[in-house]
């Protein structure tokens, strides 16, 4: 999920962020996957580059509740973050580390 929210911040920002091309390098074709608090401080550097940011997720009670708790100890309780349904991706996101 949390790949997923920093995929589509990532595909609004035109160029790419310099954080964005960081975390790719850093873990494509690395045998270790990004932790959560990796995937949660690329969420905040892509954040800081928009007014406001909002999160919808569909029929997702549970994991809703999981994301409400991280965010509001992560990003501060007056921040809300969203995204859309994912449109085509670019090539640059082909190789993206899935969670």
């Amino acid at each position: 999920m949390l790949s997923v929210i920093a995929r589509q911040l990532a595909e609004q920002c035109h160029p790419l962020p310099a954080e964005v091309k960081e975390f790719r390098e850093r873990f494509l074709g690395n045998i270790m996957q990004p932790s959560n608090d990796d995937r949660i401080s690329l969420i905040r550097s892509i954040a800081g580059l928009f007014e406001k940011i909002f999160v919808f997720i569909d029929a997702l009670v549970r994991t809703l509740t999981c994301l409400y708790a991280v965010f509001s100890r992560r990003l501060g309780a007056d921040n809300s973050l969203r995204t859309s349904v994912p449109r085509k991706t670019g090539s640059h996101f082909s190789t993206w580390p899935r969670s």
